[in-house]
């Protein structure tokens, strides 16, 4: 027998026992060490008085006591989240915009007394750099090393990738790679920093990824003090004993590149099954979600329940929407774009793991294009280090095999789920609105803005799930099933714009089960900018029938902006009369009132017995300072 492999072998066997048990006794990273980017130029669109880049950058150093010399804003003009141009233009605008200001923040500090660089929302991610070939890089990914960078004019290495200087290519063998420093970990002398990022759609998915790091950490993962939930491991060639995996790992016999990865992938199921997590293994090369997809225990593969960890490949531009993360969840899918289009809502082309942060996953690594096998995070690599107690700095920064490429690491680099020492308590807290709001209406559809108070010392993430239904009863029922969130955007379709309204009631749940139902609200289906009237009731009804007309009243930018407002009737056969007032009597004898979320709207019932005959109009007018508006219900009784 070959005596290195041998050797090898006996190390793999050990890797499970005392190389990876127990766990990582030291602390993670200090946020002292920690230095927090962001765009100071980025405007307030949630209005109020701060940027939102800055603000999460605030919000994110009160959560982890991030001393503010620590915070960082840079001067970047525009929302563009690239830098503009290409070529001596884009590369002058990195260094202006974002490496000497970097530089010389963290000289000021000591440049060794920083170990990682978190990038917030706002901050671009990428540029088309000075190489001819393969230009379009992750700016995460340069500034790893900012003294690298050369000058305004030209490169400071050789327009490729090269190898990281952190990572740690097969765990477990030999001796580990340990916790960051800047002695043990550099580039040609230069110094290595731990780059991540917290980006999203915008500030608010931003916070979902600290306050669902800081939920896990405090609550767990379901929110009763300890970390459940499943890991996934996605492979494509094949099936193996556990034992053929340990006496081959890491140099398998008859793999090569694809097939060598992979069988190191299906190898990390070994280090959640040492931990005790459970661990479904689907090794035939379809994907978790797809049509004849079999996890290893002859079940189908086509639903992923309680999702905490995964591990695997290769979902490129797909997305199968089988996952239930949970919170405190994290995740690698090795394909050619895992984490494009983050940054928007309407991209046709997003990354397996921006289409998991929507559904909740908290933290992941990935690229923005395509980088070649060997230029991608390790899945397994990420994972054994979270395990070991690392941070998600550090982990990620393991697994990465590249500088100056186009990896993004996105997640709260201080967030490390299995650290020693670590106590949770279980979350008996109920969730709390912070606002409901009605937007996107179409008539045919509208949107719910959905907010949970935020909190770094009590986190709350919920679900938020919607009765709806032209009558109290709410007969609809909507469970979008996002994940859980502090804010949630939910459509919701197929609605009657003839409806003179909906009425509406919203129950977010937390991840522990703690549920607040809402009080049922108003909402107006059609769009309007500055006032829209509505009635619905029967076309004719019989002589002394009770006859139930609904109506609904909306104002911007709210019912206080009223000018005037009249509910009015007339007869029109046999012999036309003059409108007639009934204002009053309507609201006196109003039932099933309903408020909007803001104010904005009135929907009410008014059911009485009807003693005429004949034709008749219902009128409702209103008006306010940006405009009026009228609509007319023609009756028969007969």
């Amino acid at each position: 027998m070959n005596p290195a492999k041998s050797l090898l072998s006996v190390l793999a066997l050990l890797s499970l026992s005392s190389s990876f048990l127990p766990a990582q006794t030291t602390t993670p990273s200090d946020p002292k060490r920690l230095l927090v980017v962001y765009n100071d130029s980025w405007p307030d669109r949630n209005g109020n008085g701060v940027g939102d880049s800055k603000e999460l950058a605030l919000y994110y150093a009160k959560a982890r006591q991030v001393p503010s010399a620590n915070l960082l804003g840079l001067k970047i003009p525009g929302t563009s989240r690239s830098i503009g141009g290409s070529g001596t233009k884009a590369w002058g605008a990195l260094h202006d915009l974002i490496v000497t200001p970097l530089k010389a923040r963290l000289k000021k500090l000591g440049t060794t007394k920083i170990d990682g660089i978190l990038l917030c929302y706002g901050v671009p991610y990428r540029i088309n750099s000075l190489s001819a070939a393969k230009s379009l890089r992750a700016i995460d990914h340069l500034i790893q090393v900012p003294d690298g960078l050369g000058t305004k004019t030209s490169w400071g290495f050789n327009g490729w990738w090269t190898t990281n200087p952190y990572f740690e290519s097969s765990p477990g063998v030999g001796t580990d790679k340990g916790r960051f420093q800047h002695s043990l970990y550099q580039y040609r002398y230069q110094d290595y920093y731990l780059v991540t990022r917290l980006d999203g759609f915008d500030l608010e998915a931003s916070l979902d990824l600290i306050d669902g790091a800081l939920y896990a950490e405090k609550y767990g993962s379901k929110g009763q003090g300890t970390m459940d939930g499943n890991a996934y491991v996605d492979t494509r060639f094949g099936k193996k004993t556990d034992s053929w995996l340990k006496s081959n790992y890491p140099n398998y016999p008859g793999y090569r590149t694809y097939g060598l990865w992979d069988m190191r992938m299906a190898y990390a199921k070994l280090w959640t099954e040492a931990k005790k997590i459970p661990t479904l293994w689907e090794p035939s090369g379809k994907e978790i979600g797809e049509t004849g997809a079999k996890f290893t225990n002859n079940k189908p593969a086509l639903l992923a329940p309680d999702a905490l960890l995964y591990f695997g490949w290769y979902n490129y531009n797909q997305y199968h929407d089988v996952w239930t993360w949970l919170t405190g969840s994290v995740a690698c899918d090795l394909n050619s774009n895992s984490i494009a289009g983050f940054d928007s809502r309407t991209a046709t082309r997003k990354g397996f793991l921006t289409k998991a942060m929507e559904r909740g996953l908290v933290a992941g690594a990935g690229v923005i294009a395509e980088p070649y096998l060997s230029g991608h995070e390790r899945p397994e690599i990420l994972l054994y280090y979270l395990l070991k107690g690392y941070t998600f700095a550090e982990s990620s920064a393991l697994g990465d095999p590249t500088l100056w490429w186009r990896g993004v690491r996105m997640g709260d680099p201080l967030y490390a789920p299995y650290r020693t020492g670590l106590k949770r308590i279980k979350d008996t807290n109920k969730p709390v609105a912070r606002w409901t709001r009605v937007t996107a209406r179409t008539g045919i559809s509208a949107t719910l803005d959905l907010a949970l108070v935020r909190s770094v010392t009590s986190p709350e993430l919920g679900r938020a799930t919607v009765a709806y239904g032209t009558t109290p009863a709410m007969s609809q029922k909507l469970d979008p099933k996002k994940g859980h969130h502090a804010r949630q955007l939910v459509p919701i379709g197929k609605l009657d714009p003839k409806a003179a309204g909906y009425y509406t009631q919203v129950t977010w749940t937390d991840p522990a089960g703690n549920a607040t139902t809402l009080p049922p609200f108003a909402m107006t289906p059609r769009a309007f900018t500055k006032i829209d009237v509505h009635l619905s009731g029967p076309a004719s009804i019989q002589q002394n029938s009770l006859l139930p007309i609904r109506f609904s009243l909306a104002s911007m930018p709210n019912l206080w902006n009223l000018k005037t407002f009249a509910i009015e009737i007339r007869q029109t056969l046999p012999k036309q009369g003059p409108w007639i007032d009934i204002t009053g009597l309507a609201l006196g004898i109003a039932s099933e009132v309903a408020f909007g979320p803001e104010a904005e709207s009135l929907l009410f019932q008014m059911k009485v017995p009807f003693p005429l005959k004949g034709s008749f109009e219902f009128r409702i007018r209103a008006s306010n300072a940006l405009g009026s508006d009228s609509q007319v219900l023609p009756l028969v009784a007969k």
